[in-house]
Order: structure tokens, then C-alpha cells, then sequence
């Protein structure tokens, strides 16, 4: 994608640590490859299109709609690293 990033933040790397992976590695790579596709600068963010959307997951302008999934779907995903709505 020849994009360079030379930043992980701390937050994220703790949820893809929590998160155990059980023998999908694939399910880790496609998560890295959208977070590089919609992270902007040396930054990686897998957060933003949360933020962007105010975690608003659904209907035509959420983030699922946004990452080209179904809601249920990024609801999966969020749940199994223990990405969670700040307080």
C-alpha cells in the first residue's frame, strides 16, 4: 500500500494484546490491512472511523457503512479485542 507508519498507540496495541487470537491469523492481518487503508500519516489508527462517526455503528453514514460491513459484523469485531465506547 506503500504507506509508512511508524506509530502504534499504546490503547491499541493493549486491545490487539487482549484479544487471544486463537489460530486466526488471517483475522489479525485483514484488521491491520483496514486500519493501514484508513489510517492517515505515520499514525496507525484503528479508532478513527469510531470517532469520526461519534461510535455511531449503523445506518448510511456509520461506521459500519463507512468500513464497507454489516454492523453486526464490526460489532463482532469491536467485541473480541475489547474495543469499547469510552465513558
Amino acid at each position: 500500500m506503500k504507506r509508512l507508519i511508524e506509530v502504534i498507540p499504546t490503547e491499541t496495541l493493549d486491545a490487539l494484546r487482549r484479544y487471544p487470537w486463537p489460530g486466526n491469523v488471517r483475522e489479525l492481518e485483514n484488521l491491520i490491512e483496514r486500519a493501514v487503508i484508513l489510517s492517515s500519516g505515520p499514525q496507525l489508527n484503528v479508532m478513527r472511523v469510531l470517532e469520526e462517526t461519534s461510535w455511531m455503528l449503523g445506518g448510511p453514514r456509520g461506521a459500519a457503512a463507512l468500513l464497507g460491513m454489516k454492523r453486526t459484523t464490526l460489532q463482532s469485531l469491536m467485541k473480541r479485542p475489547g474495543i469499547a465506547r469510552p465513558a
